[in-house]
């Protein structure tokens, strides 16, 4: 499906993905083939499958679009096939930002391939391990508790996080904390992701170490769904 989908891709609409323009600056002549492909072969994840609605982060967007584009320009070009995938839809009402950012930089977003342990939380970590990340998470040394994503982004993305988990909007939720300093802050931040997050690492540990067959019963289940519907997309593409 990749490469169906590369005869048919504009090399300049490549060239504006923000992934090559940011990569082939720092490694020119060091640039490479995936730089192009890469996009294309999501594009093909996406499409492959009949998507139409995607899970995808806000650095991940234009991808979509791209997947958006081939697909309306294969529609137009040799009929209908693929469906119009859009992002999945979230109540933007309750974010002041999408990306929820690492906890030792508040520059970069939360991931777990960040070289220091500390900068994510993870869906398994257990109690103790969320409060200790919490506990040294950098933020500032002045006391009082306010949401300030400019001055204090640190700070203003632990807030983010507890708005959130609650659902509320995290331009106020500094006002739960006036009474706060910041050990007193964390302590309720880690209380609440605890509350939120050990309940779904202990059933995926649960799943892994003792309904390990139920598991690969639902995985197998999947992959013949999706393998059948990827079949079905390219033998219509072929034709």
């Amino acid at each position: 499906m990749m490469w169906l989908l590369s005869t048919m891709t504009p090399l300049s609409w490549l060239n504006k993905m923000i992934q090559f323009k940011e990569k082939k600056n720092k490694q020119d002549k060091f640039s490479s083939l995936s730089l192009y492909s890469y996009p294309v072969l999501m594009a093909a994840d996406i499409l492959c499958y009949q998507a139409n609605l995607v899970p995808v982060g806000e650095d991940q967007t234009q991808h979509l679009e791209l997947a958006r584009d081939l697909g309306t320009r294969y529609n137009r070009m040799f009929g209908q096939l693929f469906p119009e995938p859009h992002n999945l839809p979230t109540d933007e009402s309750l974010f002041v930002h999408k990306r929820v950012m690492s906890l030792q930089n508040a520059g970069k977003k939360m991931s777990k391939s960040d070289n220091s342990r500390l900068s994510c939380i993870n869906l398994i970590d257990d109690a103790e391990v969320i409060r200790m990340k919490i506990r040294k998470a950098k933020t500032d040394s002045q006391g009082k508790i306010t949401f300030d994503r400019t001055q204090r982004p640190e700070l203003a993305n632990l807030l983010s996080i507890y708005a959130a988990l609650e659902g509320i909007d995290p331009t106020k939720v500094d006002q739960l904390f006036t009474e706060d300093n910041m050990f007193t802050f964390k302590e309720k931040l880690s209380n609440k992701l605890i509350d939120k997050v050990c309940p779904i690492g202990e059933r995926a540990l649960t799943l892994c170490e003792k309904e390990e067959d139920y598991l690969i019963e639902v995985l197998d289940q999947g992959a013949k769904e999706a393998q059948a519907v990827a079949e079905g997309t390219l033998a219509s593409f072929k034709q």
